[in-house]
């Protein structure tokens, strides 16, 4: 199987890249493999210190080819972007979430459940399937 590899943090060459695989894929009928090259700033999950297997230097080294920071230094240097609007948006949002929060903590919770109705053969999957 033929493959495109991309810069994975470069929005603008996974977005041709994307074109390019779509164009032959319609075109020639064929499966094509995007590789997008990243490189993951942040730890796996909760539960890993990826700073266990490599440099803070490395990681700090990588975090401003960042695809959120590159695509926000090409919209800021082309006039479309301001660190206002970055403010006024994160405010904006943070204070949406906190109103879905609000919200839903003045819902109804769920009481217990009781299963004293079953019949002794019977069991909470026999009801639910």
């Amino acid at each position: 199987m033929d493959s495109i590899r991309v810069d994975g943090n470069d929005c603008f060459a996974v977005h041709e890249a994307c074109l390019k695989a779509r164009e032959i894929a319609i075109k020639e009928q064929r499966p094509i493999l995007i590789e997008a090259i990243s490189y993951r700033v942040g730890h796996h999950s909760t539960s890993d210190d990826s700073t266990k297997y490599r440099s803070r230097q490395e990681i700090d080294g990588w975090s401003h080819w960042s695809p959120v920071t590159r695509l926000r230094a090409f919209l800021e240097k082309q006039g479309l972007w301001s660190e206002k609007q970055e403010t006024e948006l994160r405010a904006a949002i943070r204070k949406e979430v906190l109103e879905g929060v609000k919200i839903g903590e003045r819902k109804l919770k769920p009481g217990a459940v009781s299963y004293t109705h079953l019949r002794a053969h019977e069991t909470v999957l026999d009801l639910v399937c």
